[in-house]
């Protein structure tokens, strides 16, 4: 099975990769221009995509895709936004489109309902609305 992993350079997205290069699996390593790819398994193909600007076939020959990117602790809300809300739900759209029947969503704990008291909300508030627009999509 071919499977996209956005975020495939993060401590996930590493991990799970190697995982299913092991498992017989074919991982489709998804990373921005500017990340270290060194650190991917040998077997892993690669494919560039910004999730900022996501090109219409990023999820070309994809059975599965997993979102396991994120914006990281340090960035702007602006940013946030883009990648963790935008991003995600572009993905998401792509993936629809590309005629992937699988999508799995790395969330976070209090995405549910966010407290909009929380330092987290902003990241919270884009990861619900991204987990939203997943479940309105039809895709599993």
């Amino acid at each position: 099975m071919k499977i996209l992993i956005a975020g495939s350079t993060g401590n996930t997205g590493l991990r799970l990769t190697r995982q299913l290069l092991d498992a017989g699996h074919e991982p489709i390593a998804m990373h921005r221009a500017s990340s270290d790819t060194s650190l991917l398994p040998r077997g892993a193909s690669l494919r560039r995509a910004d999730l900022t600007e996501l090109d219409d076939d990023v999820c070309a020959d994809a059975d599965v895709v997993v979102f396991a990117a994120g914006s990281g602790g340090n960035t702007s809300e602006e940013m946030t936004e883009k990648v963790d809300r935008d991003g995600a739900i572009a993905l998401i759209d792509r993936a629809k489109e590309a005629g992937v029947q699988r999508f799995v969503m790395l969330s976070s704990v209090g995405a549910g309902e966010p407290d909009p008291d929380s330092d987290l909300y902003h990241y919270l508030e884009a990861k619900h609305r991204a987990d939203e627009h997943l479940m309105a999509s039809g895709l599993e």
